[in-house]
């Protein structure tokens, strides 16, 4: 396959091998607001503008104060949340930056199709090391709790376990037969999907294969843990909720109408964040499988999701450049 950085395939290439019925009923609220019976759930507090580029990633600060973006303009964006401004753009990668995550307050870790990790300093604006080492680019990244430890999802197929102090690799992961697309600690245990539209659980050390979460008809393009619970994104245009001890897909989320290329909890478990390649952000009730609201978000496809530590907001970037800050009412 001839993918490129922004994943601009058909939906041949990219994964949906079916048909996906619709059957849950979720309001369109820009376009249903008056028909509609649903409680808002979320709103518009803010957009963000200054990418230069697609937002392919983003990641809220623990303190909920700033964010991290990158994309396809090759620089990672330090962001002031409430201010709405850019506080410092971070050079230095040579082809898009695809992944980012905070490991504290203070530093950041950005991975990119230019086969590397980086590591910044936030506080002093400069970068602090490069672990290179990569046969493929980096398409996704993960801290651990305890911030001494990153998961590296890459186009070779791999997931490596890394010490960010050293930049050292503890341990290459490997099974997947096509690009990691998404990483999660589950404890001290590695999530990661795939575009072999599998989804496996490794133990993190020593990268013994655990179990896998069979089930997607499409590319696995994201996953968030919580808890001892999954959510999974796909090109079959669901969300998947698993159970992590047994496997179990515990909920099919439907009704996305395009790739689902963002998930995330929000703090507390009991609800899930999703968003598109339909340009829709979705609000869900876990426990019933219920979609609560349906906001036509973008003018692109939304290619990155991030929760707010507190729960407050969660951010979603997208192709059309922006990134918009919605609050949970």
């Amino acid at each position: 396959m001839n993918d490129t950085p922004d994943e601009k395939c058909s939906p041949d290439e990219c994964g949906f091998l079916g048909d996906c019925t619709d059957d849950t009923n979720c309001p369109l609220t820009s376009k249903e607001e008056e028909a509609s019976t649903e409680k808002e759930v979320v709103a518009l507090y803010r957009t963000y503008h200054g990418q230069e580029g697609p937002v392919l990633a983003l990641a809220v600060s623990p303190d909920g104060k700033s964010a991290l973006s990158g994309g396809t303009d090759m620089v990672m964006r330090l962001w002031d949340l409430e201010k709405g401004a850019q506080i410092h753009g971070f050079e230095g990668h040579v082809n898009d930056v695809s992944a980012v995550a905070y490991a504290g307050n203070d530093t950041a870790v950005s991975g990119s199709w230019d086969n590397t990790l980086r590591v910044w300093d936030l506080k002093m604006g400069v970068r602090k090391h490069i672990i290179r080492g990569f046969d493929y680019y980096v398409r996704s990244v993960a801290i651990s709790a305890d911030r001494r430890y990153a998961l590296a999802g890459c186009g070779d197929k791999t997931v490596r376990y890394i010490d960010l102090e050293t930049g050292d690799t503890i341990q290459k992961i490997a099974g997947h037969n096509n690009v990691v697309s998404s990483v999660a600690f589950a404890g001290d245990r590695v999530v990661s999907g795939s575009w072999d539209r599998s989804i496996a659980l490794h133990e993190a050390k020593t990268g013994k294969y655990l179990r896998s979460f069979d089930g997607h008809e499409g590319y696995v393009y994201a996953i968030a843990a919580h808890g001892g619970r999954l959510l999974s994104g796909s090109g079959d245009m669901t969300v998947k909720y698993w159970d992590v001890e047994t496997g179990e897909c515990l909920k099919t989320l439907k009704g996305h109408m395009d790739h689902v290329k963002a998930v995330a909890f929000t703090p507390n478990g009991k609800y899930a964040v999703s968003a598109g390649a339909d340009k829709l952000l979705k609000i869900w009730e876990l426990e019933s499988g219920q979609c609560l609201q349906t906001i036509q978000a973008h003018d692109d496809t939304i290619n990155a999701l991030a929760m707010s530590p507190d729960g407050r907001f969660v951010l979603s970037g997208s192709r059309d450049q922006s990134i918009k800050r919605w609050e949970f009412l």
